[in-house]
This record gives C-alpha cells, sequence and structure tokens, in this order.
C-alpha cells in the first residue's frame, strides 16, 4: 500500500512537473490564454501556496502522485471547509490507486469538520465521475468562473 507523505520544499519542482504532465491532457480543449493562466496559476499554487500542504506518494524515490490539501478559506476563493485541490497523478501511474490513497488521507485530515469540498470542471470527465463514486456532490455555494463561460464546479463530501 502506498503511503502518503508531506512534501518537502525539495519536492515542490516535481510536484509541478506531474501536475502539469497530469492536467496536459486538457491542453487541447482550452485556449492557448486559458491554458497559460491555468498552468501560472497551478505553478504559483504549488510554489508559493502558503495556506496548504502539499500532499504526495513517493514509490522507490519517484513521486507518482500528489494532491493539495487546504484548511478552511485557504483554497479558491471563500469556502468554510477543507479543500482538496489539483489532485496529479500522471497517466503512466493511473489505475494504481494513488489517486483513491491521496484522497483518503485528505478525508482524514478533513473529518473532524464532517466536511471536504473540491473544484472540478466539465473538461474532468473522469475525475468527476471518480469523485461522485466516492460521495462527492455538487456544492455550487462554491462555484467560481475563471474565463468569461467557463464555469468551475464546487462539490462536497459529508464525511460524518
Amino acid at each position: 500500500m502506498f503511503e502518503v507523505e508531506k512534501a518537502t520544499p525539495q519536492d515542490k519542482d516535481t510536484v509541478l512537473a506531474i501536475t502539469l504532465a497530469a492536467y496536459g491532457e486538457y491542453e487541447h480543449t482550452s485556449t492557448p490564454d486559458f491554458w497559460k493562466r491555468y498552468c501560472d496559476n497551478m505553478k504559483e499554487t504549488i510554489l508559493n501556496g502558503r495556506s496548504s500542504t502539499i500532499l504526495l506518494i513517493r514509490d522507490q524515490g519517484s513521486i507518482k502522485g500528489s494532491v493539495i490539501f487546504c484548511e478552511p478559506n485557504g483554497g479558491v476563493g471563500t469556502n468554510n471547509f477543507p479543500e482538496m485541490r489539483l489532485l496529479a497523478v500522471p497517466p503512466e501511474f493511473r489505475n494504481q490507486g494513488i489517486a483513491g490513497r491521496l484522497i483518503d488521507e485528505c478525508e482524514r485530515r478533513a473529518a473532524s469538520t464532517g466536511v471536504l469540498t473540491l473544484h472540478t470542471t466539465s473538461l474532468m470527465v473522469t475525475a468527476k465521475a471518480m469523485y461522485e463514486r466516492r460521495g462527492y456532490v455538487r456544492f455550487p455555494e462554491i462555484d467560481f468562473e475563471p474565463a468569461p463561460g467557463f464555469v468551475v464546479w464546487g462539490y462536497r463530501k459529508q464525511l460524518w
């Protein structure tokens, strides 16, 4: 079983690289301007985020997946619940239980609040289905629109 650990400052460049690799499949469905802004946001969040904890799974010395766990109001916008952000498992490491283990850890960390939230989009069909299978439901109160016509959907899971 994979063990989740907290990223060190030295891990951040690798976490950024695997996150960009994991999200790269969405580049072809985005405008160049939107994609650049999205990548810049991922870079800023991973390299300079101060109100969050980067969690990762390392196997045989390589980082295979990561997620950002944010305390209430530490993620995107105003959100009074903990938030899971930028879950990333590059294509070559998928279907090994890595994402599930990272989500489990975020849920464990959020358990005392009773709710964990996340954001996803219409582009992320596989991720959206995975979250819904795990009991996440729409939470439109935290939706936001980073570009005209592009809505990022809020989801939450009741943990008790």
